[in-house]
This record gives C-alpha cells, sequence and structure tokens, in this order.
C-alpha cells in the first residue's frame, strides 16, 4: 500500500511540474513578453512610492550571431513607452543623461546586469533603480533577459527571462544587412559630391542638398505601384541618411507609414543606419525609425 502511494504521488508531481516547465519555455508573441515585462517592472518592490528609474539598453549576449543593435534598442524602447503611462509608480531618468553617464564612465552595458556596476552608477545619477537586459537570439524564438536592481543596496528587486516568438517583422533585425552595406558603399561619394547639372562647382552642399530633397518629394504623390515604390526606394537609398541631404528620408518615412508600405530594401537601409549611431536616444533620425 505505501508503495503504491508513493508512485501515485509521484504520478501527480510529474503531472503539475511537466506542464509548468513546458509552460516556462513556451514563446509568446512580442507584444506579450513585452506586456508581461513592463507589468512586472511597475510591480517590483520598491522603498519609495514613485520610483527613479533609469534604463539601459538591452545588449546581445555573446552567444547571439549578429552584433546589431537594432533590436536592442527597439525592445528598450518598447519597454520605456509601456512604463512612461505609469508616472504614479516611476519616474523615468532621461536616457540621454544616462547614455553621456555610460559614455564618460566607459560602462560596458553587459556589465550592468551585475550589482556592482547598478551601485556605481547609483553614485554618479540620482536613481534608485536600475533596468537592464539582454537577449540571445536562436533559431526560432529570442530569449529576452532583464532585472531591476536597487542601486543604493544592490539588491535584485525583479528579474524576468521571456522567450518572443520569431515571425517576419522581427526576422530584419537580425538579418545581416548587406543589401544595406552594398547601399552605403554605393552612397559614400554622395557625401562629398553631389550634382545636379554640374551644379556643384557654384553651390554650397547645403544648398543643394535642398535642391534635392524638393526635387525628390514629388515622387512621393504616387506610390501606386510596386515599380514606383521600388524606384523611391532605389533612389531614396542613394542618398545617406545624415543630417544634410538625409532629411528627405523624414518625407520617405512618413509617406510609408501614411499608406502603410513596408519595403524590405528600405527597412534594410534605416536598420544599417541605426546601426551606425552611437547613442540612439538623443537622435532624432532613431526615434523617427523607432516610431
Amino acid at each position: 500500500m505505501f508503495y503504491n502511494t508513493m508512485i501515485k504521488y509521484s504520478l501527480l508531481a510529474i503531472s503539475v511540474i511537466i506542464p509548468l516547465t513546458l509552460n516556462a519555455q513556451k514563446s509568446k508573441s512580442y507584444a506579450a513578453v513585452t506586456d508581461e515585462l513592463g507589468q512586472k517592472i511597475i510591480s517590483a518592490p520598491s522603498q519609495k512610492s514613485v520610483q527613479s528609474l533609469a534604463v539601459v539598453p538591452f545588449t546581445a549576449t555573446a552567444s547571439t550571431i549578429q552584433e546589431s543593435k537594432a533590436f536592442g534598442e527597439y525592445l528598450t524602447e518598447t519597454i520605456i513607452g509601456k512604463l512612461s503611462g505609469h508616472p504614479e509608480k516611476l519616474k523615468l531618468f532621461e536616457r540621454t543623461r544616462m547614455d553621456a553617464i555610460l559614455k564618460e564612465q566607459e560602462f560596458i552595458l553587459t556589465d550592468l546586469m551585475k550589482p556592482a556596476a547598478a551601485l556605481k552608477i547609483g553614485q554618479l545619477a540620482p536613481i534608485d533603480a536600475l533596468l537592464s537586459g539582454t537577449y540571445t537570439k536562436l533559431k526560432s524564438y529570442i530569449e529576452v533577459s532583464a532585472r531591476v536592481i536597487d542601486v543604493s543596496t544592490g539588491e535584485i528587486t525583479m528579474s524576468y527571462v521571456g522567450r518572443i516568438k520569431m515571425n517576419k517583422n522581427l526576422t530584419p533585425f537580425f538579418t545581416t544587412p548587406a543589401a544595406a552595406t552594398s547601399v552605403a558603399a554605393q552612397s559614400q561619394p554622395n557625401q562629398v559630391n553631389i550634382t545636379f547639372n554640374g551644379s556643384a562647382a557654384s553651390k554650397s552642399k547645403d544648398e543643394i542638398c535642398k535642391e534635392k530633397v524638393a526635387e525628390f518629394r514629388p515622387r512621393l504623390n504616387d506610390l501606386s505601384t510596386p515599380e514606383k515604390i521600388n524606384a523611391v526606394v532605389n533612389e531614396a537609398t542613394k542618398t545617406p541618411f545624415d543630417n544634410l541631404c538625409g532629411r528627405l528620408h523624414y518625407d520617405v518615412m512618413y509617406y510609408f507609414m501614411r499608406f502603410g508600405l513596408d519595403p524590405s530594401a528600405y527597412k534594410q537601409f534605416l536598420l544599417h543606419t541605426l546601426d551606425t549611431i552611437a547613442f540612439p536616444a538623443g537622435d532624432d533620425r532613431a526615434y523617427e525609425m523607432m516610431h
């Protein structure tokens, strides 16, 4: 009888543990994981009624086969967006100020998951806690790990691990931007010599860029066929997205969003450009790309 009872309880334990394990390993949508993480952060215990929280960019782990910062920035901005709607619980520390501190102190972002690094940042910035995280791209999902650390005690007040199911919308973040790199390489001469009917010799680059933007804008009024869309993309990607001639890309993004267009070649171009921005939080280009 004792033997039968032990078997009964063993089977019961297995029946409980296996579903829990499978549920923990289940991949979820990007929205579900970020919502879940946002709620855990908001609910994390704090010594203050309104906690001052600094969010640093999520970074790729060493096992992630690519060094693109694009997904990390995308994930970070998503989390910030979810947290910003709860001023009664959280006061978010300005990202540009945190970026400046990280740059000045030469912090390695992956080290910010460690309490010792959080304690040091607590001495440099008027914050109560630090949110940092990493992500690992695997075959069918992205594993996201995050934690909130109290910068005065080094205590980990919240930790989270979730799996985001890969889909076609996330794939470009992890695709080698060969096409974008090729486009960028072809466009390098335009950064110095941009000509319109031989006018480069008599006009400044700023004047030429203004003419280029004005000349390009009418092409966005007719995006009725794939051929016309591709022609706009091909022409736009010949111009680097800098802060001069790159103004035309704001127009391109606006029209593509307005008409629900998402050309993969242009997306790759934007991802490649985003990768070249050292501190995206303080750059309008990065904000518009994320938007």
